[in-house]
């Protein structure tokens, strides 16, 4: 799956749930457009702003049915102080002059852009003020023409997110919604690392970071060696096979000897661990026992059970540091504390690099992760976040992005028994894979997104087994189902996430689990 596509699903039905979640609010010198529903004595009207009705106190006589400019005042016990500035022509609705109109409230000049960004706040139902838009247009201004369309979209997410309209924030947005895939930028920054040599020792372990977090399978694979040498009896081989093994386990009759026979067979377990002989002691394993232990370790699954899942998985988090703070992270900088994971030692990097081709690359993977932040969505009991993580493994590498909502808990994490997760995987074989998990009351229920001819006979042989491993957490499966991703029209597979990914309102095998 391409996960530029998965975030651009994301960023689009996060919009359309921001406006059906948020209570919507006015704040004053905002200028909003409305209709007169019903009128009141004392100068009050139901007005209509959006999908929204509200009281409003007028200043001047209006007319039922019509639609105005307003601008929105201080709020009274008996609703907002609204000051009528121009009745809207119903042509200039159908013939789309109302963005001159606003341009005209806020002085500016018609110009393509500006029409652009008047037509997107109209479209999006936001209420402004005209330092606001104003701030819009000079971030406009700075943008290259190719980018304009997507920066209007970027600013009407924060404009309606309510977050201050700075390029920063913008940048933000923009780079988690159109850039490459996490596991190429990650790929890219280590290349222009290797590329500008540039000898500084935050650069050196900025590049130490990445590897370590590509390391992450291939430490798990050396755990799985270490385990196989101590479980031998409980091992599916053959006679000529267990002799073999046996004859290991004699030479790692020790801490010490098990530990150089685990160094030994890195280089030919590993991808990204590039070991040598650094003791020179003479080797320990024969060729048979060699091969005999890549077998074993590679014919099990990628993992072989829940912990090492969730291992993998927070370990990640933690290297990345997507579940820290951007203000902590920036506060260790300032106080030259020792950063531990990815995002600090960027925030370090970026502070002493020049400017370069290897600082924009820092910079613009600094925005990637605050955008993730930008996508947390806190509606009262519900609250939804989103991430990133980085898989890593022998022959195929992939990002996988995980979608949570829920209800929230008194602790402000989101409750197990009522949830949604959703998963995105771009897999060689299977192709587009979304799963949608969702738990009512810790019943669940599983929808397989995917277009591979083989996938229902894959989930059918698999489903009962998934049974019992979930019975076992307390968890009651309802259904599984397998379902293609919908064509019609020619769309693009990803398409579906806006049908799937939207939060409701509160009331051969890739990858072998």
């Amino acid at each position: 799956m391409n996960p530029m596509n998965v975030m651009n699903k994301i960023f689009h039905q996060t919009l359309g749930e921001i406006s059906q979640s948020n209570s919507f609010t006015l704040k004053e010198n905002q200028i909003v457009q409305g209709k007169v529903i019903k009128l009141f004595p004392d100068h009050k009207a139901l007005i209509q702003i959006g999908q929204s009705k509200l009281i409003g106190q007028m200043e001047t006589s209006l007319t039922a049915s019509e639609s105005y400019w307003f601008k929105v005042g201080s709020s009274m016990k008996n609703g907002i102080q609204l000051k009528m500035l121009k009745k809207i022509d119903e042509n200039g609705i159908r013939n789309q002059g109302m963005n001159r109109e606003l341009l005209q409230l806020f002085n500016e000049k018609p110009t393509k852009v500006n029409l652009l960004f008047a037509k997107q706040l109209l479209l999006d139902n936001i209420p402004i003020t005209k330092q606001l838009f104003q701030m819009g247009v000079e971030i406009l201004h700075q943008t290259n023409s190719k980018e304009i369309q997507e920066t209007i979209s970027a600013m009407s997410f924060a404009l309606k997110q309510q977050y201050p309209l700075s390029r920063e924030i913008v940048q933000s947005i923009i780079q988690l919604n159109t850039n490459p895939s996490l596991l190429n930028h990650l790929d890219s920054l280590v290349e222009a690392i290797q590329h500008e040599k540039i000898d500084k020792p935050i650069v050196k372990q900025l590049e130490e970071k990445i590897v370590a977090i590509k390391q992450i399978a291939d430490d798990q694979k050396l755990e799985r060696l270490t385990t196989i040498i101590q479980s031998s009896n409980q091992l599916n081989v053959t006679k000529e096979e267990l002799h073999l093994i046996q004859g290991v386990i004699q030479k790692a009759d020790s801490k010490e000897m098990l530990g150089r026979l685990v160094n030994e067979m890195k280089p030919l377990l590993t991808q990204f661990q590039n070991v040598t002989s650094a003791e020179s002691h003479s080797e320990l394993l024969t060729d048979k026992e060699k091969n005999l232990l890549i077998k074993l370790v590679n014919d099990q699954s990628v993992f072989t059970s829940k912990k090492e899942v969730l291992n993998h998985l927070f370990t990640a988090q933690d290297q990345l540091g997507t579940k820290s703070s951007y203000q902590d992270l920036l506060q260790n900088v300032v106080e030259g504390k020792q950063q531990l994971n990815l995002r600090g030692l960027l925030l370090a990097a970026s502070k002493e690099l020049d400017s370069s081709p290897l600082k924009e690359k820092v910079d613009q993977l600094i925005q990637r992760f605050n955008g993730l932040t930008l996508f947390h969505q806190d509606h009262g009991p519900t609250q939804q976040f989103i991430t990133q993580i980085p898989l890593y493994f022998p022959q195929n590498s992939y990002d996988l992005t995980l979608q949570w909502s829920g209800k929230k808990q008194n602790d402000g994490k989101i409750d197990p028994d009522f949830c949604r997760v959703l998963f995105f995987l771009e897999l060689p074989t299977l192709s587009d894979m979304m799963i949608d998990v969702q738990i009512q009351n810790r019943v669940m229920t599983i929808s397989i997104l995917n277009n591979h001819k083989l996938m229902k006979e894959i989930s059918s042989l698999t489903s009962e087994e998934l049974k019992k491993v979930l019975g076992k957490m307390n968890y009651q499966l309802s259904s599984l189902s397998v379902k293609p991703f919908d064509v019609s029209q020619n769309s693009h597979p990803k398409e579906n996430f806006k049908t799937y990914s939207k939060i409701e309102a509160y009331s051969g095998v890739d990858l072998r689990i």
